[in-house]
């Protein structure tokens, strides 16, 4: 994955060389679009009585899309749209594992703050994060399927490296996270974290 992101930083560099961005004079509005890699931490699910289960996930995908306003300030608020999906690797459940297991899909309503580092260059790191809803769906083989809609938050950082004075190519870091999800009388929390590539159309 190091050779992936670091592949990723070098062609975009040189893409944007030659173009440099100071800090906006106006705040602008902007769209932008990103998928990468999630890669979810194992899940314990616990129902009333106690009895409890682990599930692990194999490593997925996600897809966002995102509109926002960029202020002089640096600030960036955004709403974003998102959809995570982890295929089931095992699910292990009164000493027994099963495999091959089924499926968990997260669609996600954001909204983002972020920070940008204007460097004078092409080169703009940010940090920030957002909270939101997450409607979470597990749909296992052993077990059925089941939804639960809760609160979900995430934080990370990356940078942005423009190719144009209104195009950027965005790669990022998401840790993200859905809180006291309940699935039909069984909790669980979901945890994840995602490698991101975008594209940034300023207006």
């Amino acid at each position: 994955m190091k050779k992936i992101v670091l592949s990723a930083v070098f062609a975009a560099s040189l893409l944007s060389a030659g173009v440099s961005q100071a800090a906006p004079q106006h705040a602008y509005p902007y769209w932008s679009i990103n998928s990468g890699l999630s890669f979810s931490a194992d899940t314990i699910m616990q129902d009333n009585f106690g009895d409890s289960a682990e599930i692990d996930y194999a490593s997925g995908y996600m897809f966002g899309t995102a509109v926002g306003a960029a202020l002089p300030s640096g600030l960036r608020l955004e709403a974003e749209l998102a959809l995570r999906g982890n295929e089931i690797d095992t699910i292990s459940y009164g000493g027994s594992t099963y495999e091959g297991a089924g499926d968990a899909t997260i669609f996600t309503t954001m909204l983002n703050l972020y920070y940008d580092l204007y460097t004078g260059t092409s080169f703009t790191p940010y940090v920030g994060g957002g909270v939101g809803l997450g409607m979470a769906t597990i749909d296992a083989d052993y077990g059925g399927s089941s939804s639960s809609t809760s609160m979900a938050y995430q934080a990370g950082f990356g940078a942005r490296f423009d190719l144009t004075r209104t195009v950027a190519l965005d790669v990022g870091y998401r840790f993200f996270g859905l809180t006291d999800s309940d699935y039909d009388g069984i909790d669980g929390d979901y945890q994840s974290h995602n490698l991101q590539f975008g594209i940034n159309f300023k207006y």
